[in-house]
């Protein structure tokens, strides 16, 4: 497979002096800053490509990677080196843009299910859309006072949509205990949201 290399962006050598850098940088030199960037983009790059499999998300990911940097360099004290560093946010920034997409998808297919289920019988349009919104909002919100294990059980059996033997292999619970937990966990959601519609 042929390895991607970024149209955009041209390899140079990175600085050699790791600690002037890091300095310069956190002092707000946008020179010290442009020069990093044009030092390690290519490499982090494909690295972000291999783990994303494209090219549109692999800038996004390094082009995320030093926005927050830039945001927060008063207070960036690297360990290591700039370039282990710099493998590791943009390592974190995709495991981060992974786990948002599947919050994503959960609220998502919550608002589905709430007004599939829970909506009038024939509610179409922006209000009934942001009725479903703001009911699977207030589940999220429900679900945070629930204690830590229940709330586990029902993220993964609701938003995730694994099976009860799933859920308990996952979790080292047998699956009556996973029954119980979804059961008292609705009973609870319901004192908060009378309202709440069969959710599985």
């Amino acid at each position: 497979m042929a390895v991607y290399r970024p149209r955009r962006f041209s390899h140079e050598s990175a600085p050699a002096d790791d600690a002037k850098l890091v300095a310069r940088v956190r002092a707000g030199d946008e020179q010290a800053f442009e020069a990093m960037f044009r030092g390690h983009a290519s490499a982090l790059l494909d690295f972000a490509y291999r783990c994303t499999g494209s090219a549109d998300d692999a800038e996004d990911i390094v082009q995320g990677v030093f926005a927050k940097l830039w945001m927060a360099r008063e207070q960036w004290a690297p360990r290591g080196s700039v370039v282990a560093y710099l493998m590791l946010a943009t390592r974190n920034e995709h495991r981060d843009r992974v786990r948002h997409a599947r919050v994503v998808e959960g609220h998502q297919a919550a608002v589905r299910h709430v007004t599939a289920q829970g909506g009038p019988p024939n509610a179409v349009g922006p209000d009934a859309e942001l009725e479903a919104a703001e009911t699977a909002a207030a589940i999220q919100a429900a679900l945070r006072t629930l204690a830590p294990q229940r709330r586990a059980v029902c993220m993964l059996r609701w938003e995730h949509g694994l099976s009860y033997a799933e859920i308990a292999a996952k979790l080292d619970l047998a699956p009556k205990t996973v029954e119980r937990h979804l059961t008292l966990a609705y009973k609870e959601l319901r004192e908060h949201l009378p309202q709440l519609p069969p959710l599985g």
